[in-house]
């Protein structure tokens, strides 16, 4: 019997559930990891704020500073009422490391708004009315358009991130337009944008279904401890089916996806190899491995410094 092992550094966040997905009956096993986002800070987790310029740095910072919080993957401290400019932080000189002194962080972020014009647009339609004539209406919306430039450097002063990002927001058609939808279409851009910051250096969670075979030994009376959310015992009762059934394919891919979901990656590596070759035929068996071995190399990433 293979040994379970704790899922590295709390990388991985198992959920274990059967996910209905398209089909409610789908025998899966489902669990919650990150991925590493695309400015991959590893195991860094103290930002500090420097500055925001530009357009609405009130809501922005607002909005930035409750994402930052609701992610749960970085500590926020905001610095950004000291006035130093972030390019002020890439020397070595006095003022950088007393700023460094006061406010010791991993990495510090600066970002640049590009503003949230909106625009008023219309368009006119030929309607046809209920008597089967036809009228022309002209209906109207408002457009938002927001852009924005981040950067991240160490507490050394060197760069790990440079980026751009845009968002835009349009508010629902109709033929008479209020002032205040200007308002909520670019407080609506705005928010998306500080997602899509935020996004370009946080890591995402993301759920995973594994479906299990169902010609698998023990298939029955595993499931019905998965539906339980009781993996554990579903291995158990996996294993002790392997006893008498080591050649079994479809058997070794099961445990591997319970023990992966259980975050015991090295034997889920092995179940699933020995899944592969056992019924080399199943093609979703070795299409299964590589899922896998993506999956742990972003774990991987997420433990490596930039």
């Amino acid at each position: 019997m293979r040994r379970n092992a704790a899922a590295a550094l709390g990388i991985l966040f198992f959920a274990p559930l059967v996910d209905a997905g398209w089909n409610p009956f789908a025998p899966k096993v489902t669990f919650t990891r990150r991925i590493p986002a695309p400015h991959n800070l590893g195991p860094l987790q103290n930002l500090t704020l420097v500055e925001i310029r530009g357009g609405d740095v009130a809501d922005f910072s607002r909005h930035f500073k409750t994402r930052v919080v609701d992610d749960a993957v970085f500590t926020l401290t905001d610095a950004t009422a000291a006035g130093v400019p972030l390019t002020r932080l890439t020397g070595d000189d006095k003022a950088a490391k007393d700023f460094r002194k006061e406010h010791p962080a991993d990495a510090y972020l600066g970002v640049n708004l590009g503003g949230c014009p909106s625009t008023l647009q219309s368009q006119a339609r030929e309607e046809k009315q209920k008597d089967k004539s036809k009228v022309m209406r002209t209906y109207y919306w408002y457009t938002a358009n927001c852009s924005a430039t981040g950067r991240l450097i160490d507490g050394s002063g060197r760069e790990l991130a440079l980026f751009s990002v845009t968002s835009d927001s349009k508010s629902a058609e109709s033929q008479k337009m209020y002032g205040f939808e200007a308002g909520a279409t670019e407080r609506s851009a705005l928010q998306e944008l500080v997602g899509k910051v935020s996004a370009k250096f946080t890591p995402r969670l993301d759920k995973e279904s594994v479906v299990l075979d169902k010609k698998a030994p023990q298939f029955k009376a595993a499931m019905e401890k998965i539906k339980a959310s009781q993996l554990t015992e579903a291995r158990q009762i996996l294993e002790a089916a392997l006893a008498s059934n080591s050649r079994s394919g479809p058997l070794n891919f099961n445990l591997a996806a319970v023990a992966e979901a259980l975050g015991d990656a090295d034997a889920a590596r092995t179940y699933y190899t020995d899944a592969m070759n056992l019924s080399p035929s199943e093609k979703r068996f070795s299409m299964e491995l590589a899922k896998f071995e993506q999956r742990e190399r972003d774990k991987a990433a997420l433990l490596i410094r930039p």
